[in-house]
């Protein structure tokens, strides 16, 4: 599928092998994909970045959360490398975000609001190894991340 415009959304995506082209939003968050695809999945194809609202770091988590929901149905990876930075806020009640199995940001730079204060963002669904990295505030330009 290359996309040159427009968008799916409400309701599920059956995929069989395809391969997805696209730089741009072609996926609303209550879009279901299932079967199988060539490659990976964006966030911005679900939205990261889009839009410059007073809800945009709000929407930029949901972007992630729904991209990395559907790889993980889709059994693949997240392709970060076109994205350079992310500010995101994470409302109250937040879901985790469940990683794939591989991945690698790309340097991507996060600046992130948590307002849940959950300890964690990101978790991985298939490891019960979770290391705590503690990170002296000096290392972090003393800010206080708390």
């Amino acid at each position: 599928m290359d996309f040159q415009g427009g968008s799916f959304c409400s309701g599920k995506l059956v995929l069989d092998e395809t391969k997805i082209l696209s730089f741009q939003k072609i996926f609303e968050h209550d879009i279901e994909l299932s079967g199988s695809i060539k490659g990976n999945l964006s966030p911005i194809m679900f939205g990261l970045n889009s839009t410059n609202d007073k809800d945009s770091n709000v929407y930029n988590y949901k972007s992630i959360f729904y991209t990395y929901k559907n790889a993980n149905k889709l059994e693949c990876n997240v392709k970060w490398e076109d994205v350079n930075k992310v500010e995101m806020e994470i409302p109250n009640g937040f879901p985790y975000i469940t990683l794939t199995q591989n991945n690698d940001f790309c340097n991507t730079s996060f600046i992130v609001t948590n307002k849940s204060h959950k300890e964690c963002i990101f978790k991985l669904e298939k490891s019960n190894d979770f290391v705590q990295i503690d990170i002296d505030k000096t290392t972090l330009g003393g800010s206080d991340y708390s």
